[in-house]
């Protein structure tokens, strides 16, 4: 064989190494965006995890005032995260039992609720007898970034009788 013949049989082998080589790296490239659609899943599922996880405990619990006997009910922020705004909707889960709070059926706090905070709310009945009544609560933390709408339940004792006037009767 002369030179020029091997020159051409090694350019032509040449040739197929390199289109073999990048049939490979193309072939490389479809399985990196796959294993990056793998892992932007998986980061959004350890996102989701990690919102749940930071879910707000809001606890609730009926009682009567001091200041004026009424009912009310006092929402607390239970942690794990201090909250910027909140919004107890009524009459939105189970039976109607009550009407509202503080006059209305859904309330906005707006401002600062740390771990801990608890505000308290007087309510309106729809019924005198007791029952159980849960508030859908939407809760956006601190900084704006996450919100979540969590269930918040509380046992409500029947109305407790309102007292009645005695009249004077004359005497005679």
């Amino acid at each position: 064989m002369k030179v020029e013949q091997w020159a051409l049989l090694i350019s032509a082998v040449a040739l197929v190494a390199s289109g073999l080589s990048v049939w490979y790296i193309r072939l490389q490239a479809k399985g990196v965006g796959v294993q990056a659609k793998v892992a932007q899943a998986q980061l959004e599922m350890i996102r989701d995890q990690w919102h749940d996880l930071r879910a707000p405990r809001i606890h609730a619990y009926y009682h009567i005032t001091e200041s004026g006997g009424h009912e009310a009910i006092t929402f607390t922020n239970r942690g794990p995260v201090d909250l910027g705004h909140i919004t107890i909707e009524t009459g939105v889960v189970g039976h109607r039992l009550i009407k509202g709070l503080a006059g209305s059926s859904k309330v906005d706090h707006v401002g600062p609720w740390p771990v801990g905070h608890g505000e308290s709310y007087v309510i309106n009945r729809e019924r005198a007898d007791a029952g159980h009544v849960t508030f859908r609560v939407t809760c956006v933390s601190r900084d704006g970034t996450e919100t979540w709408t969590v269930p918040v339940a509380c046992e409500i004792p029947q109305q407790p009788p309102t007292p009645r006037l005695r009249t004077a009767v004359p005497s005679s």
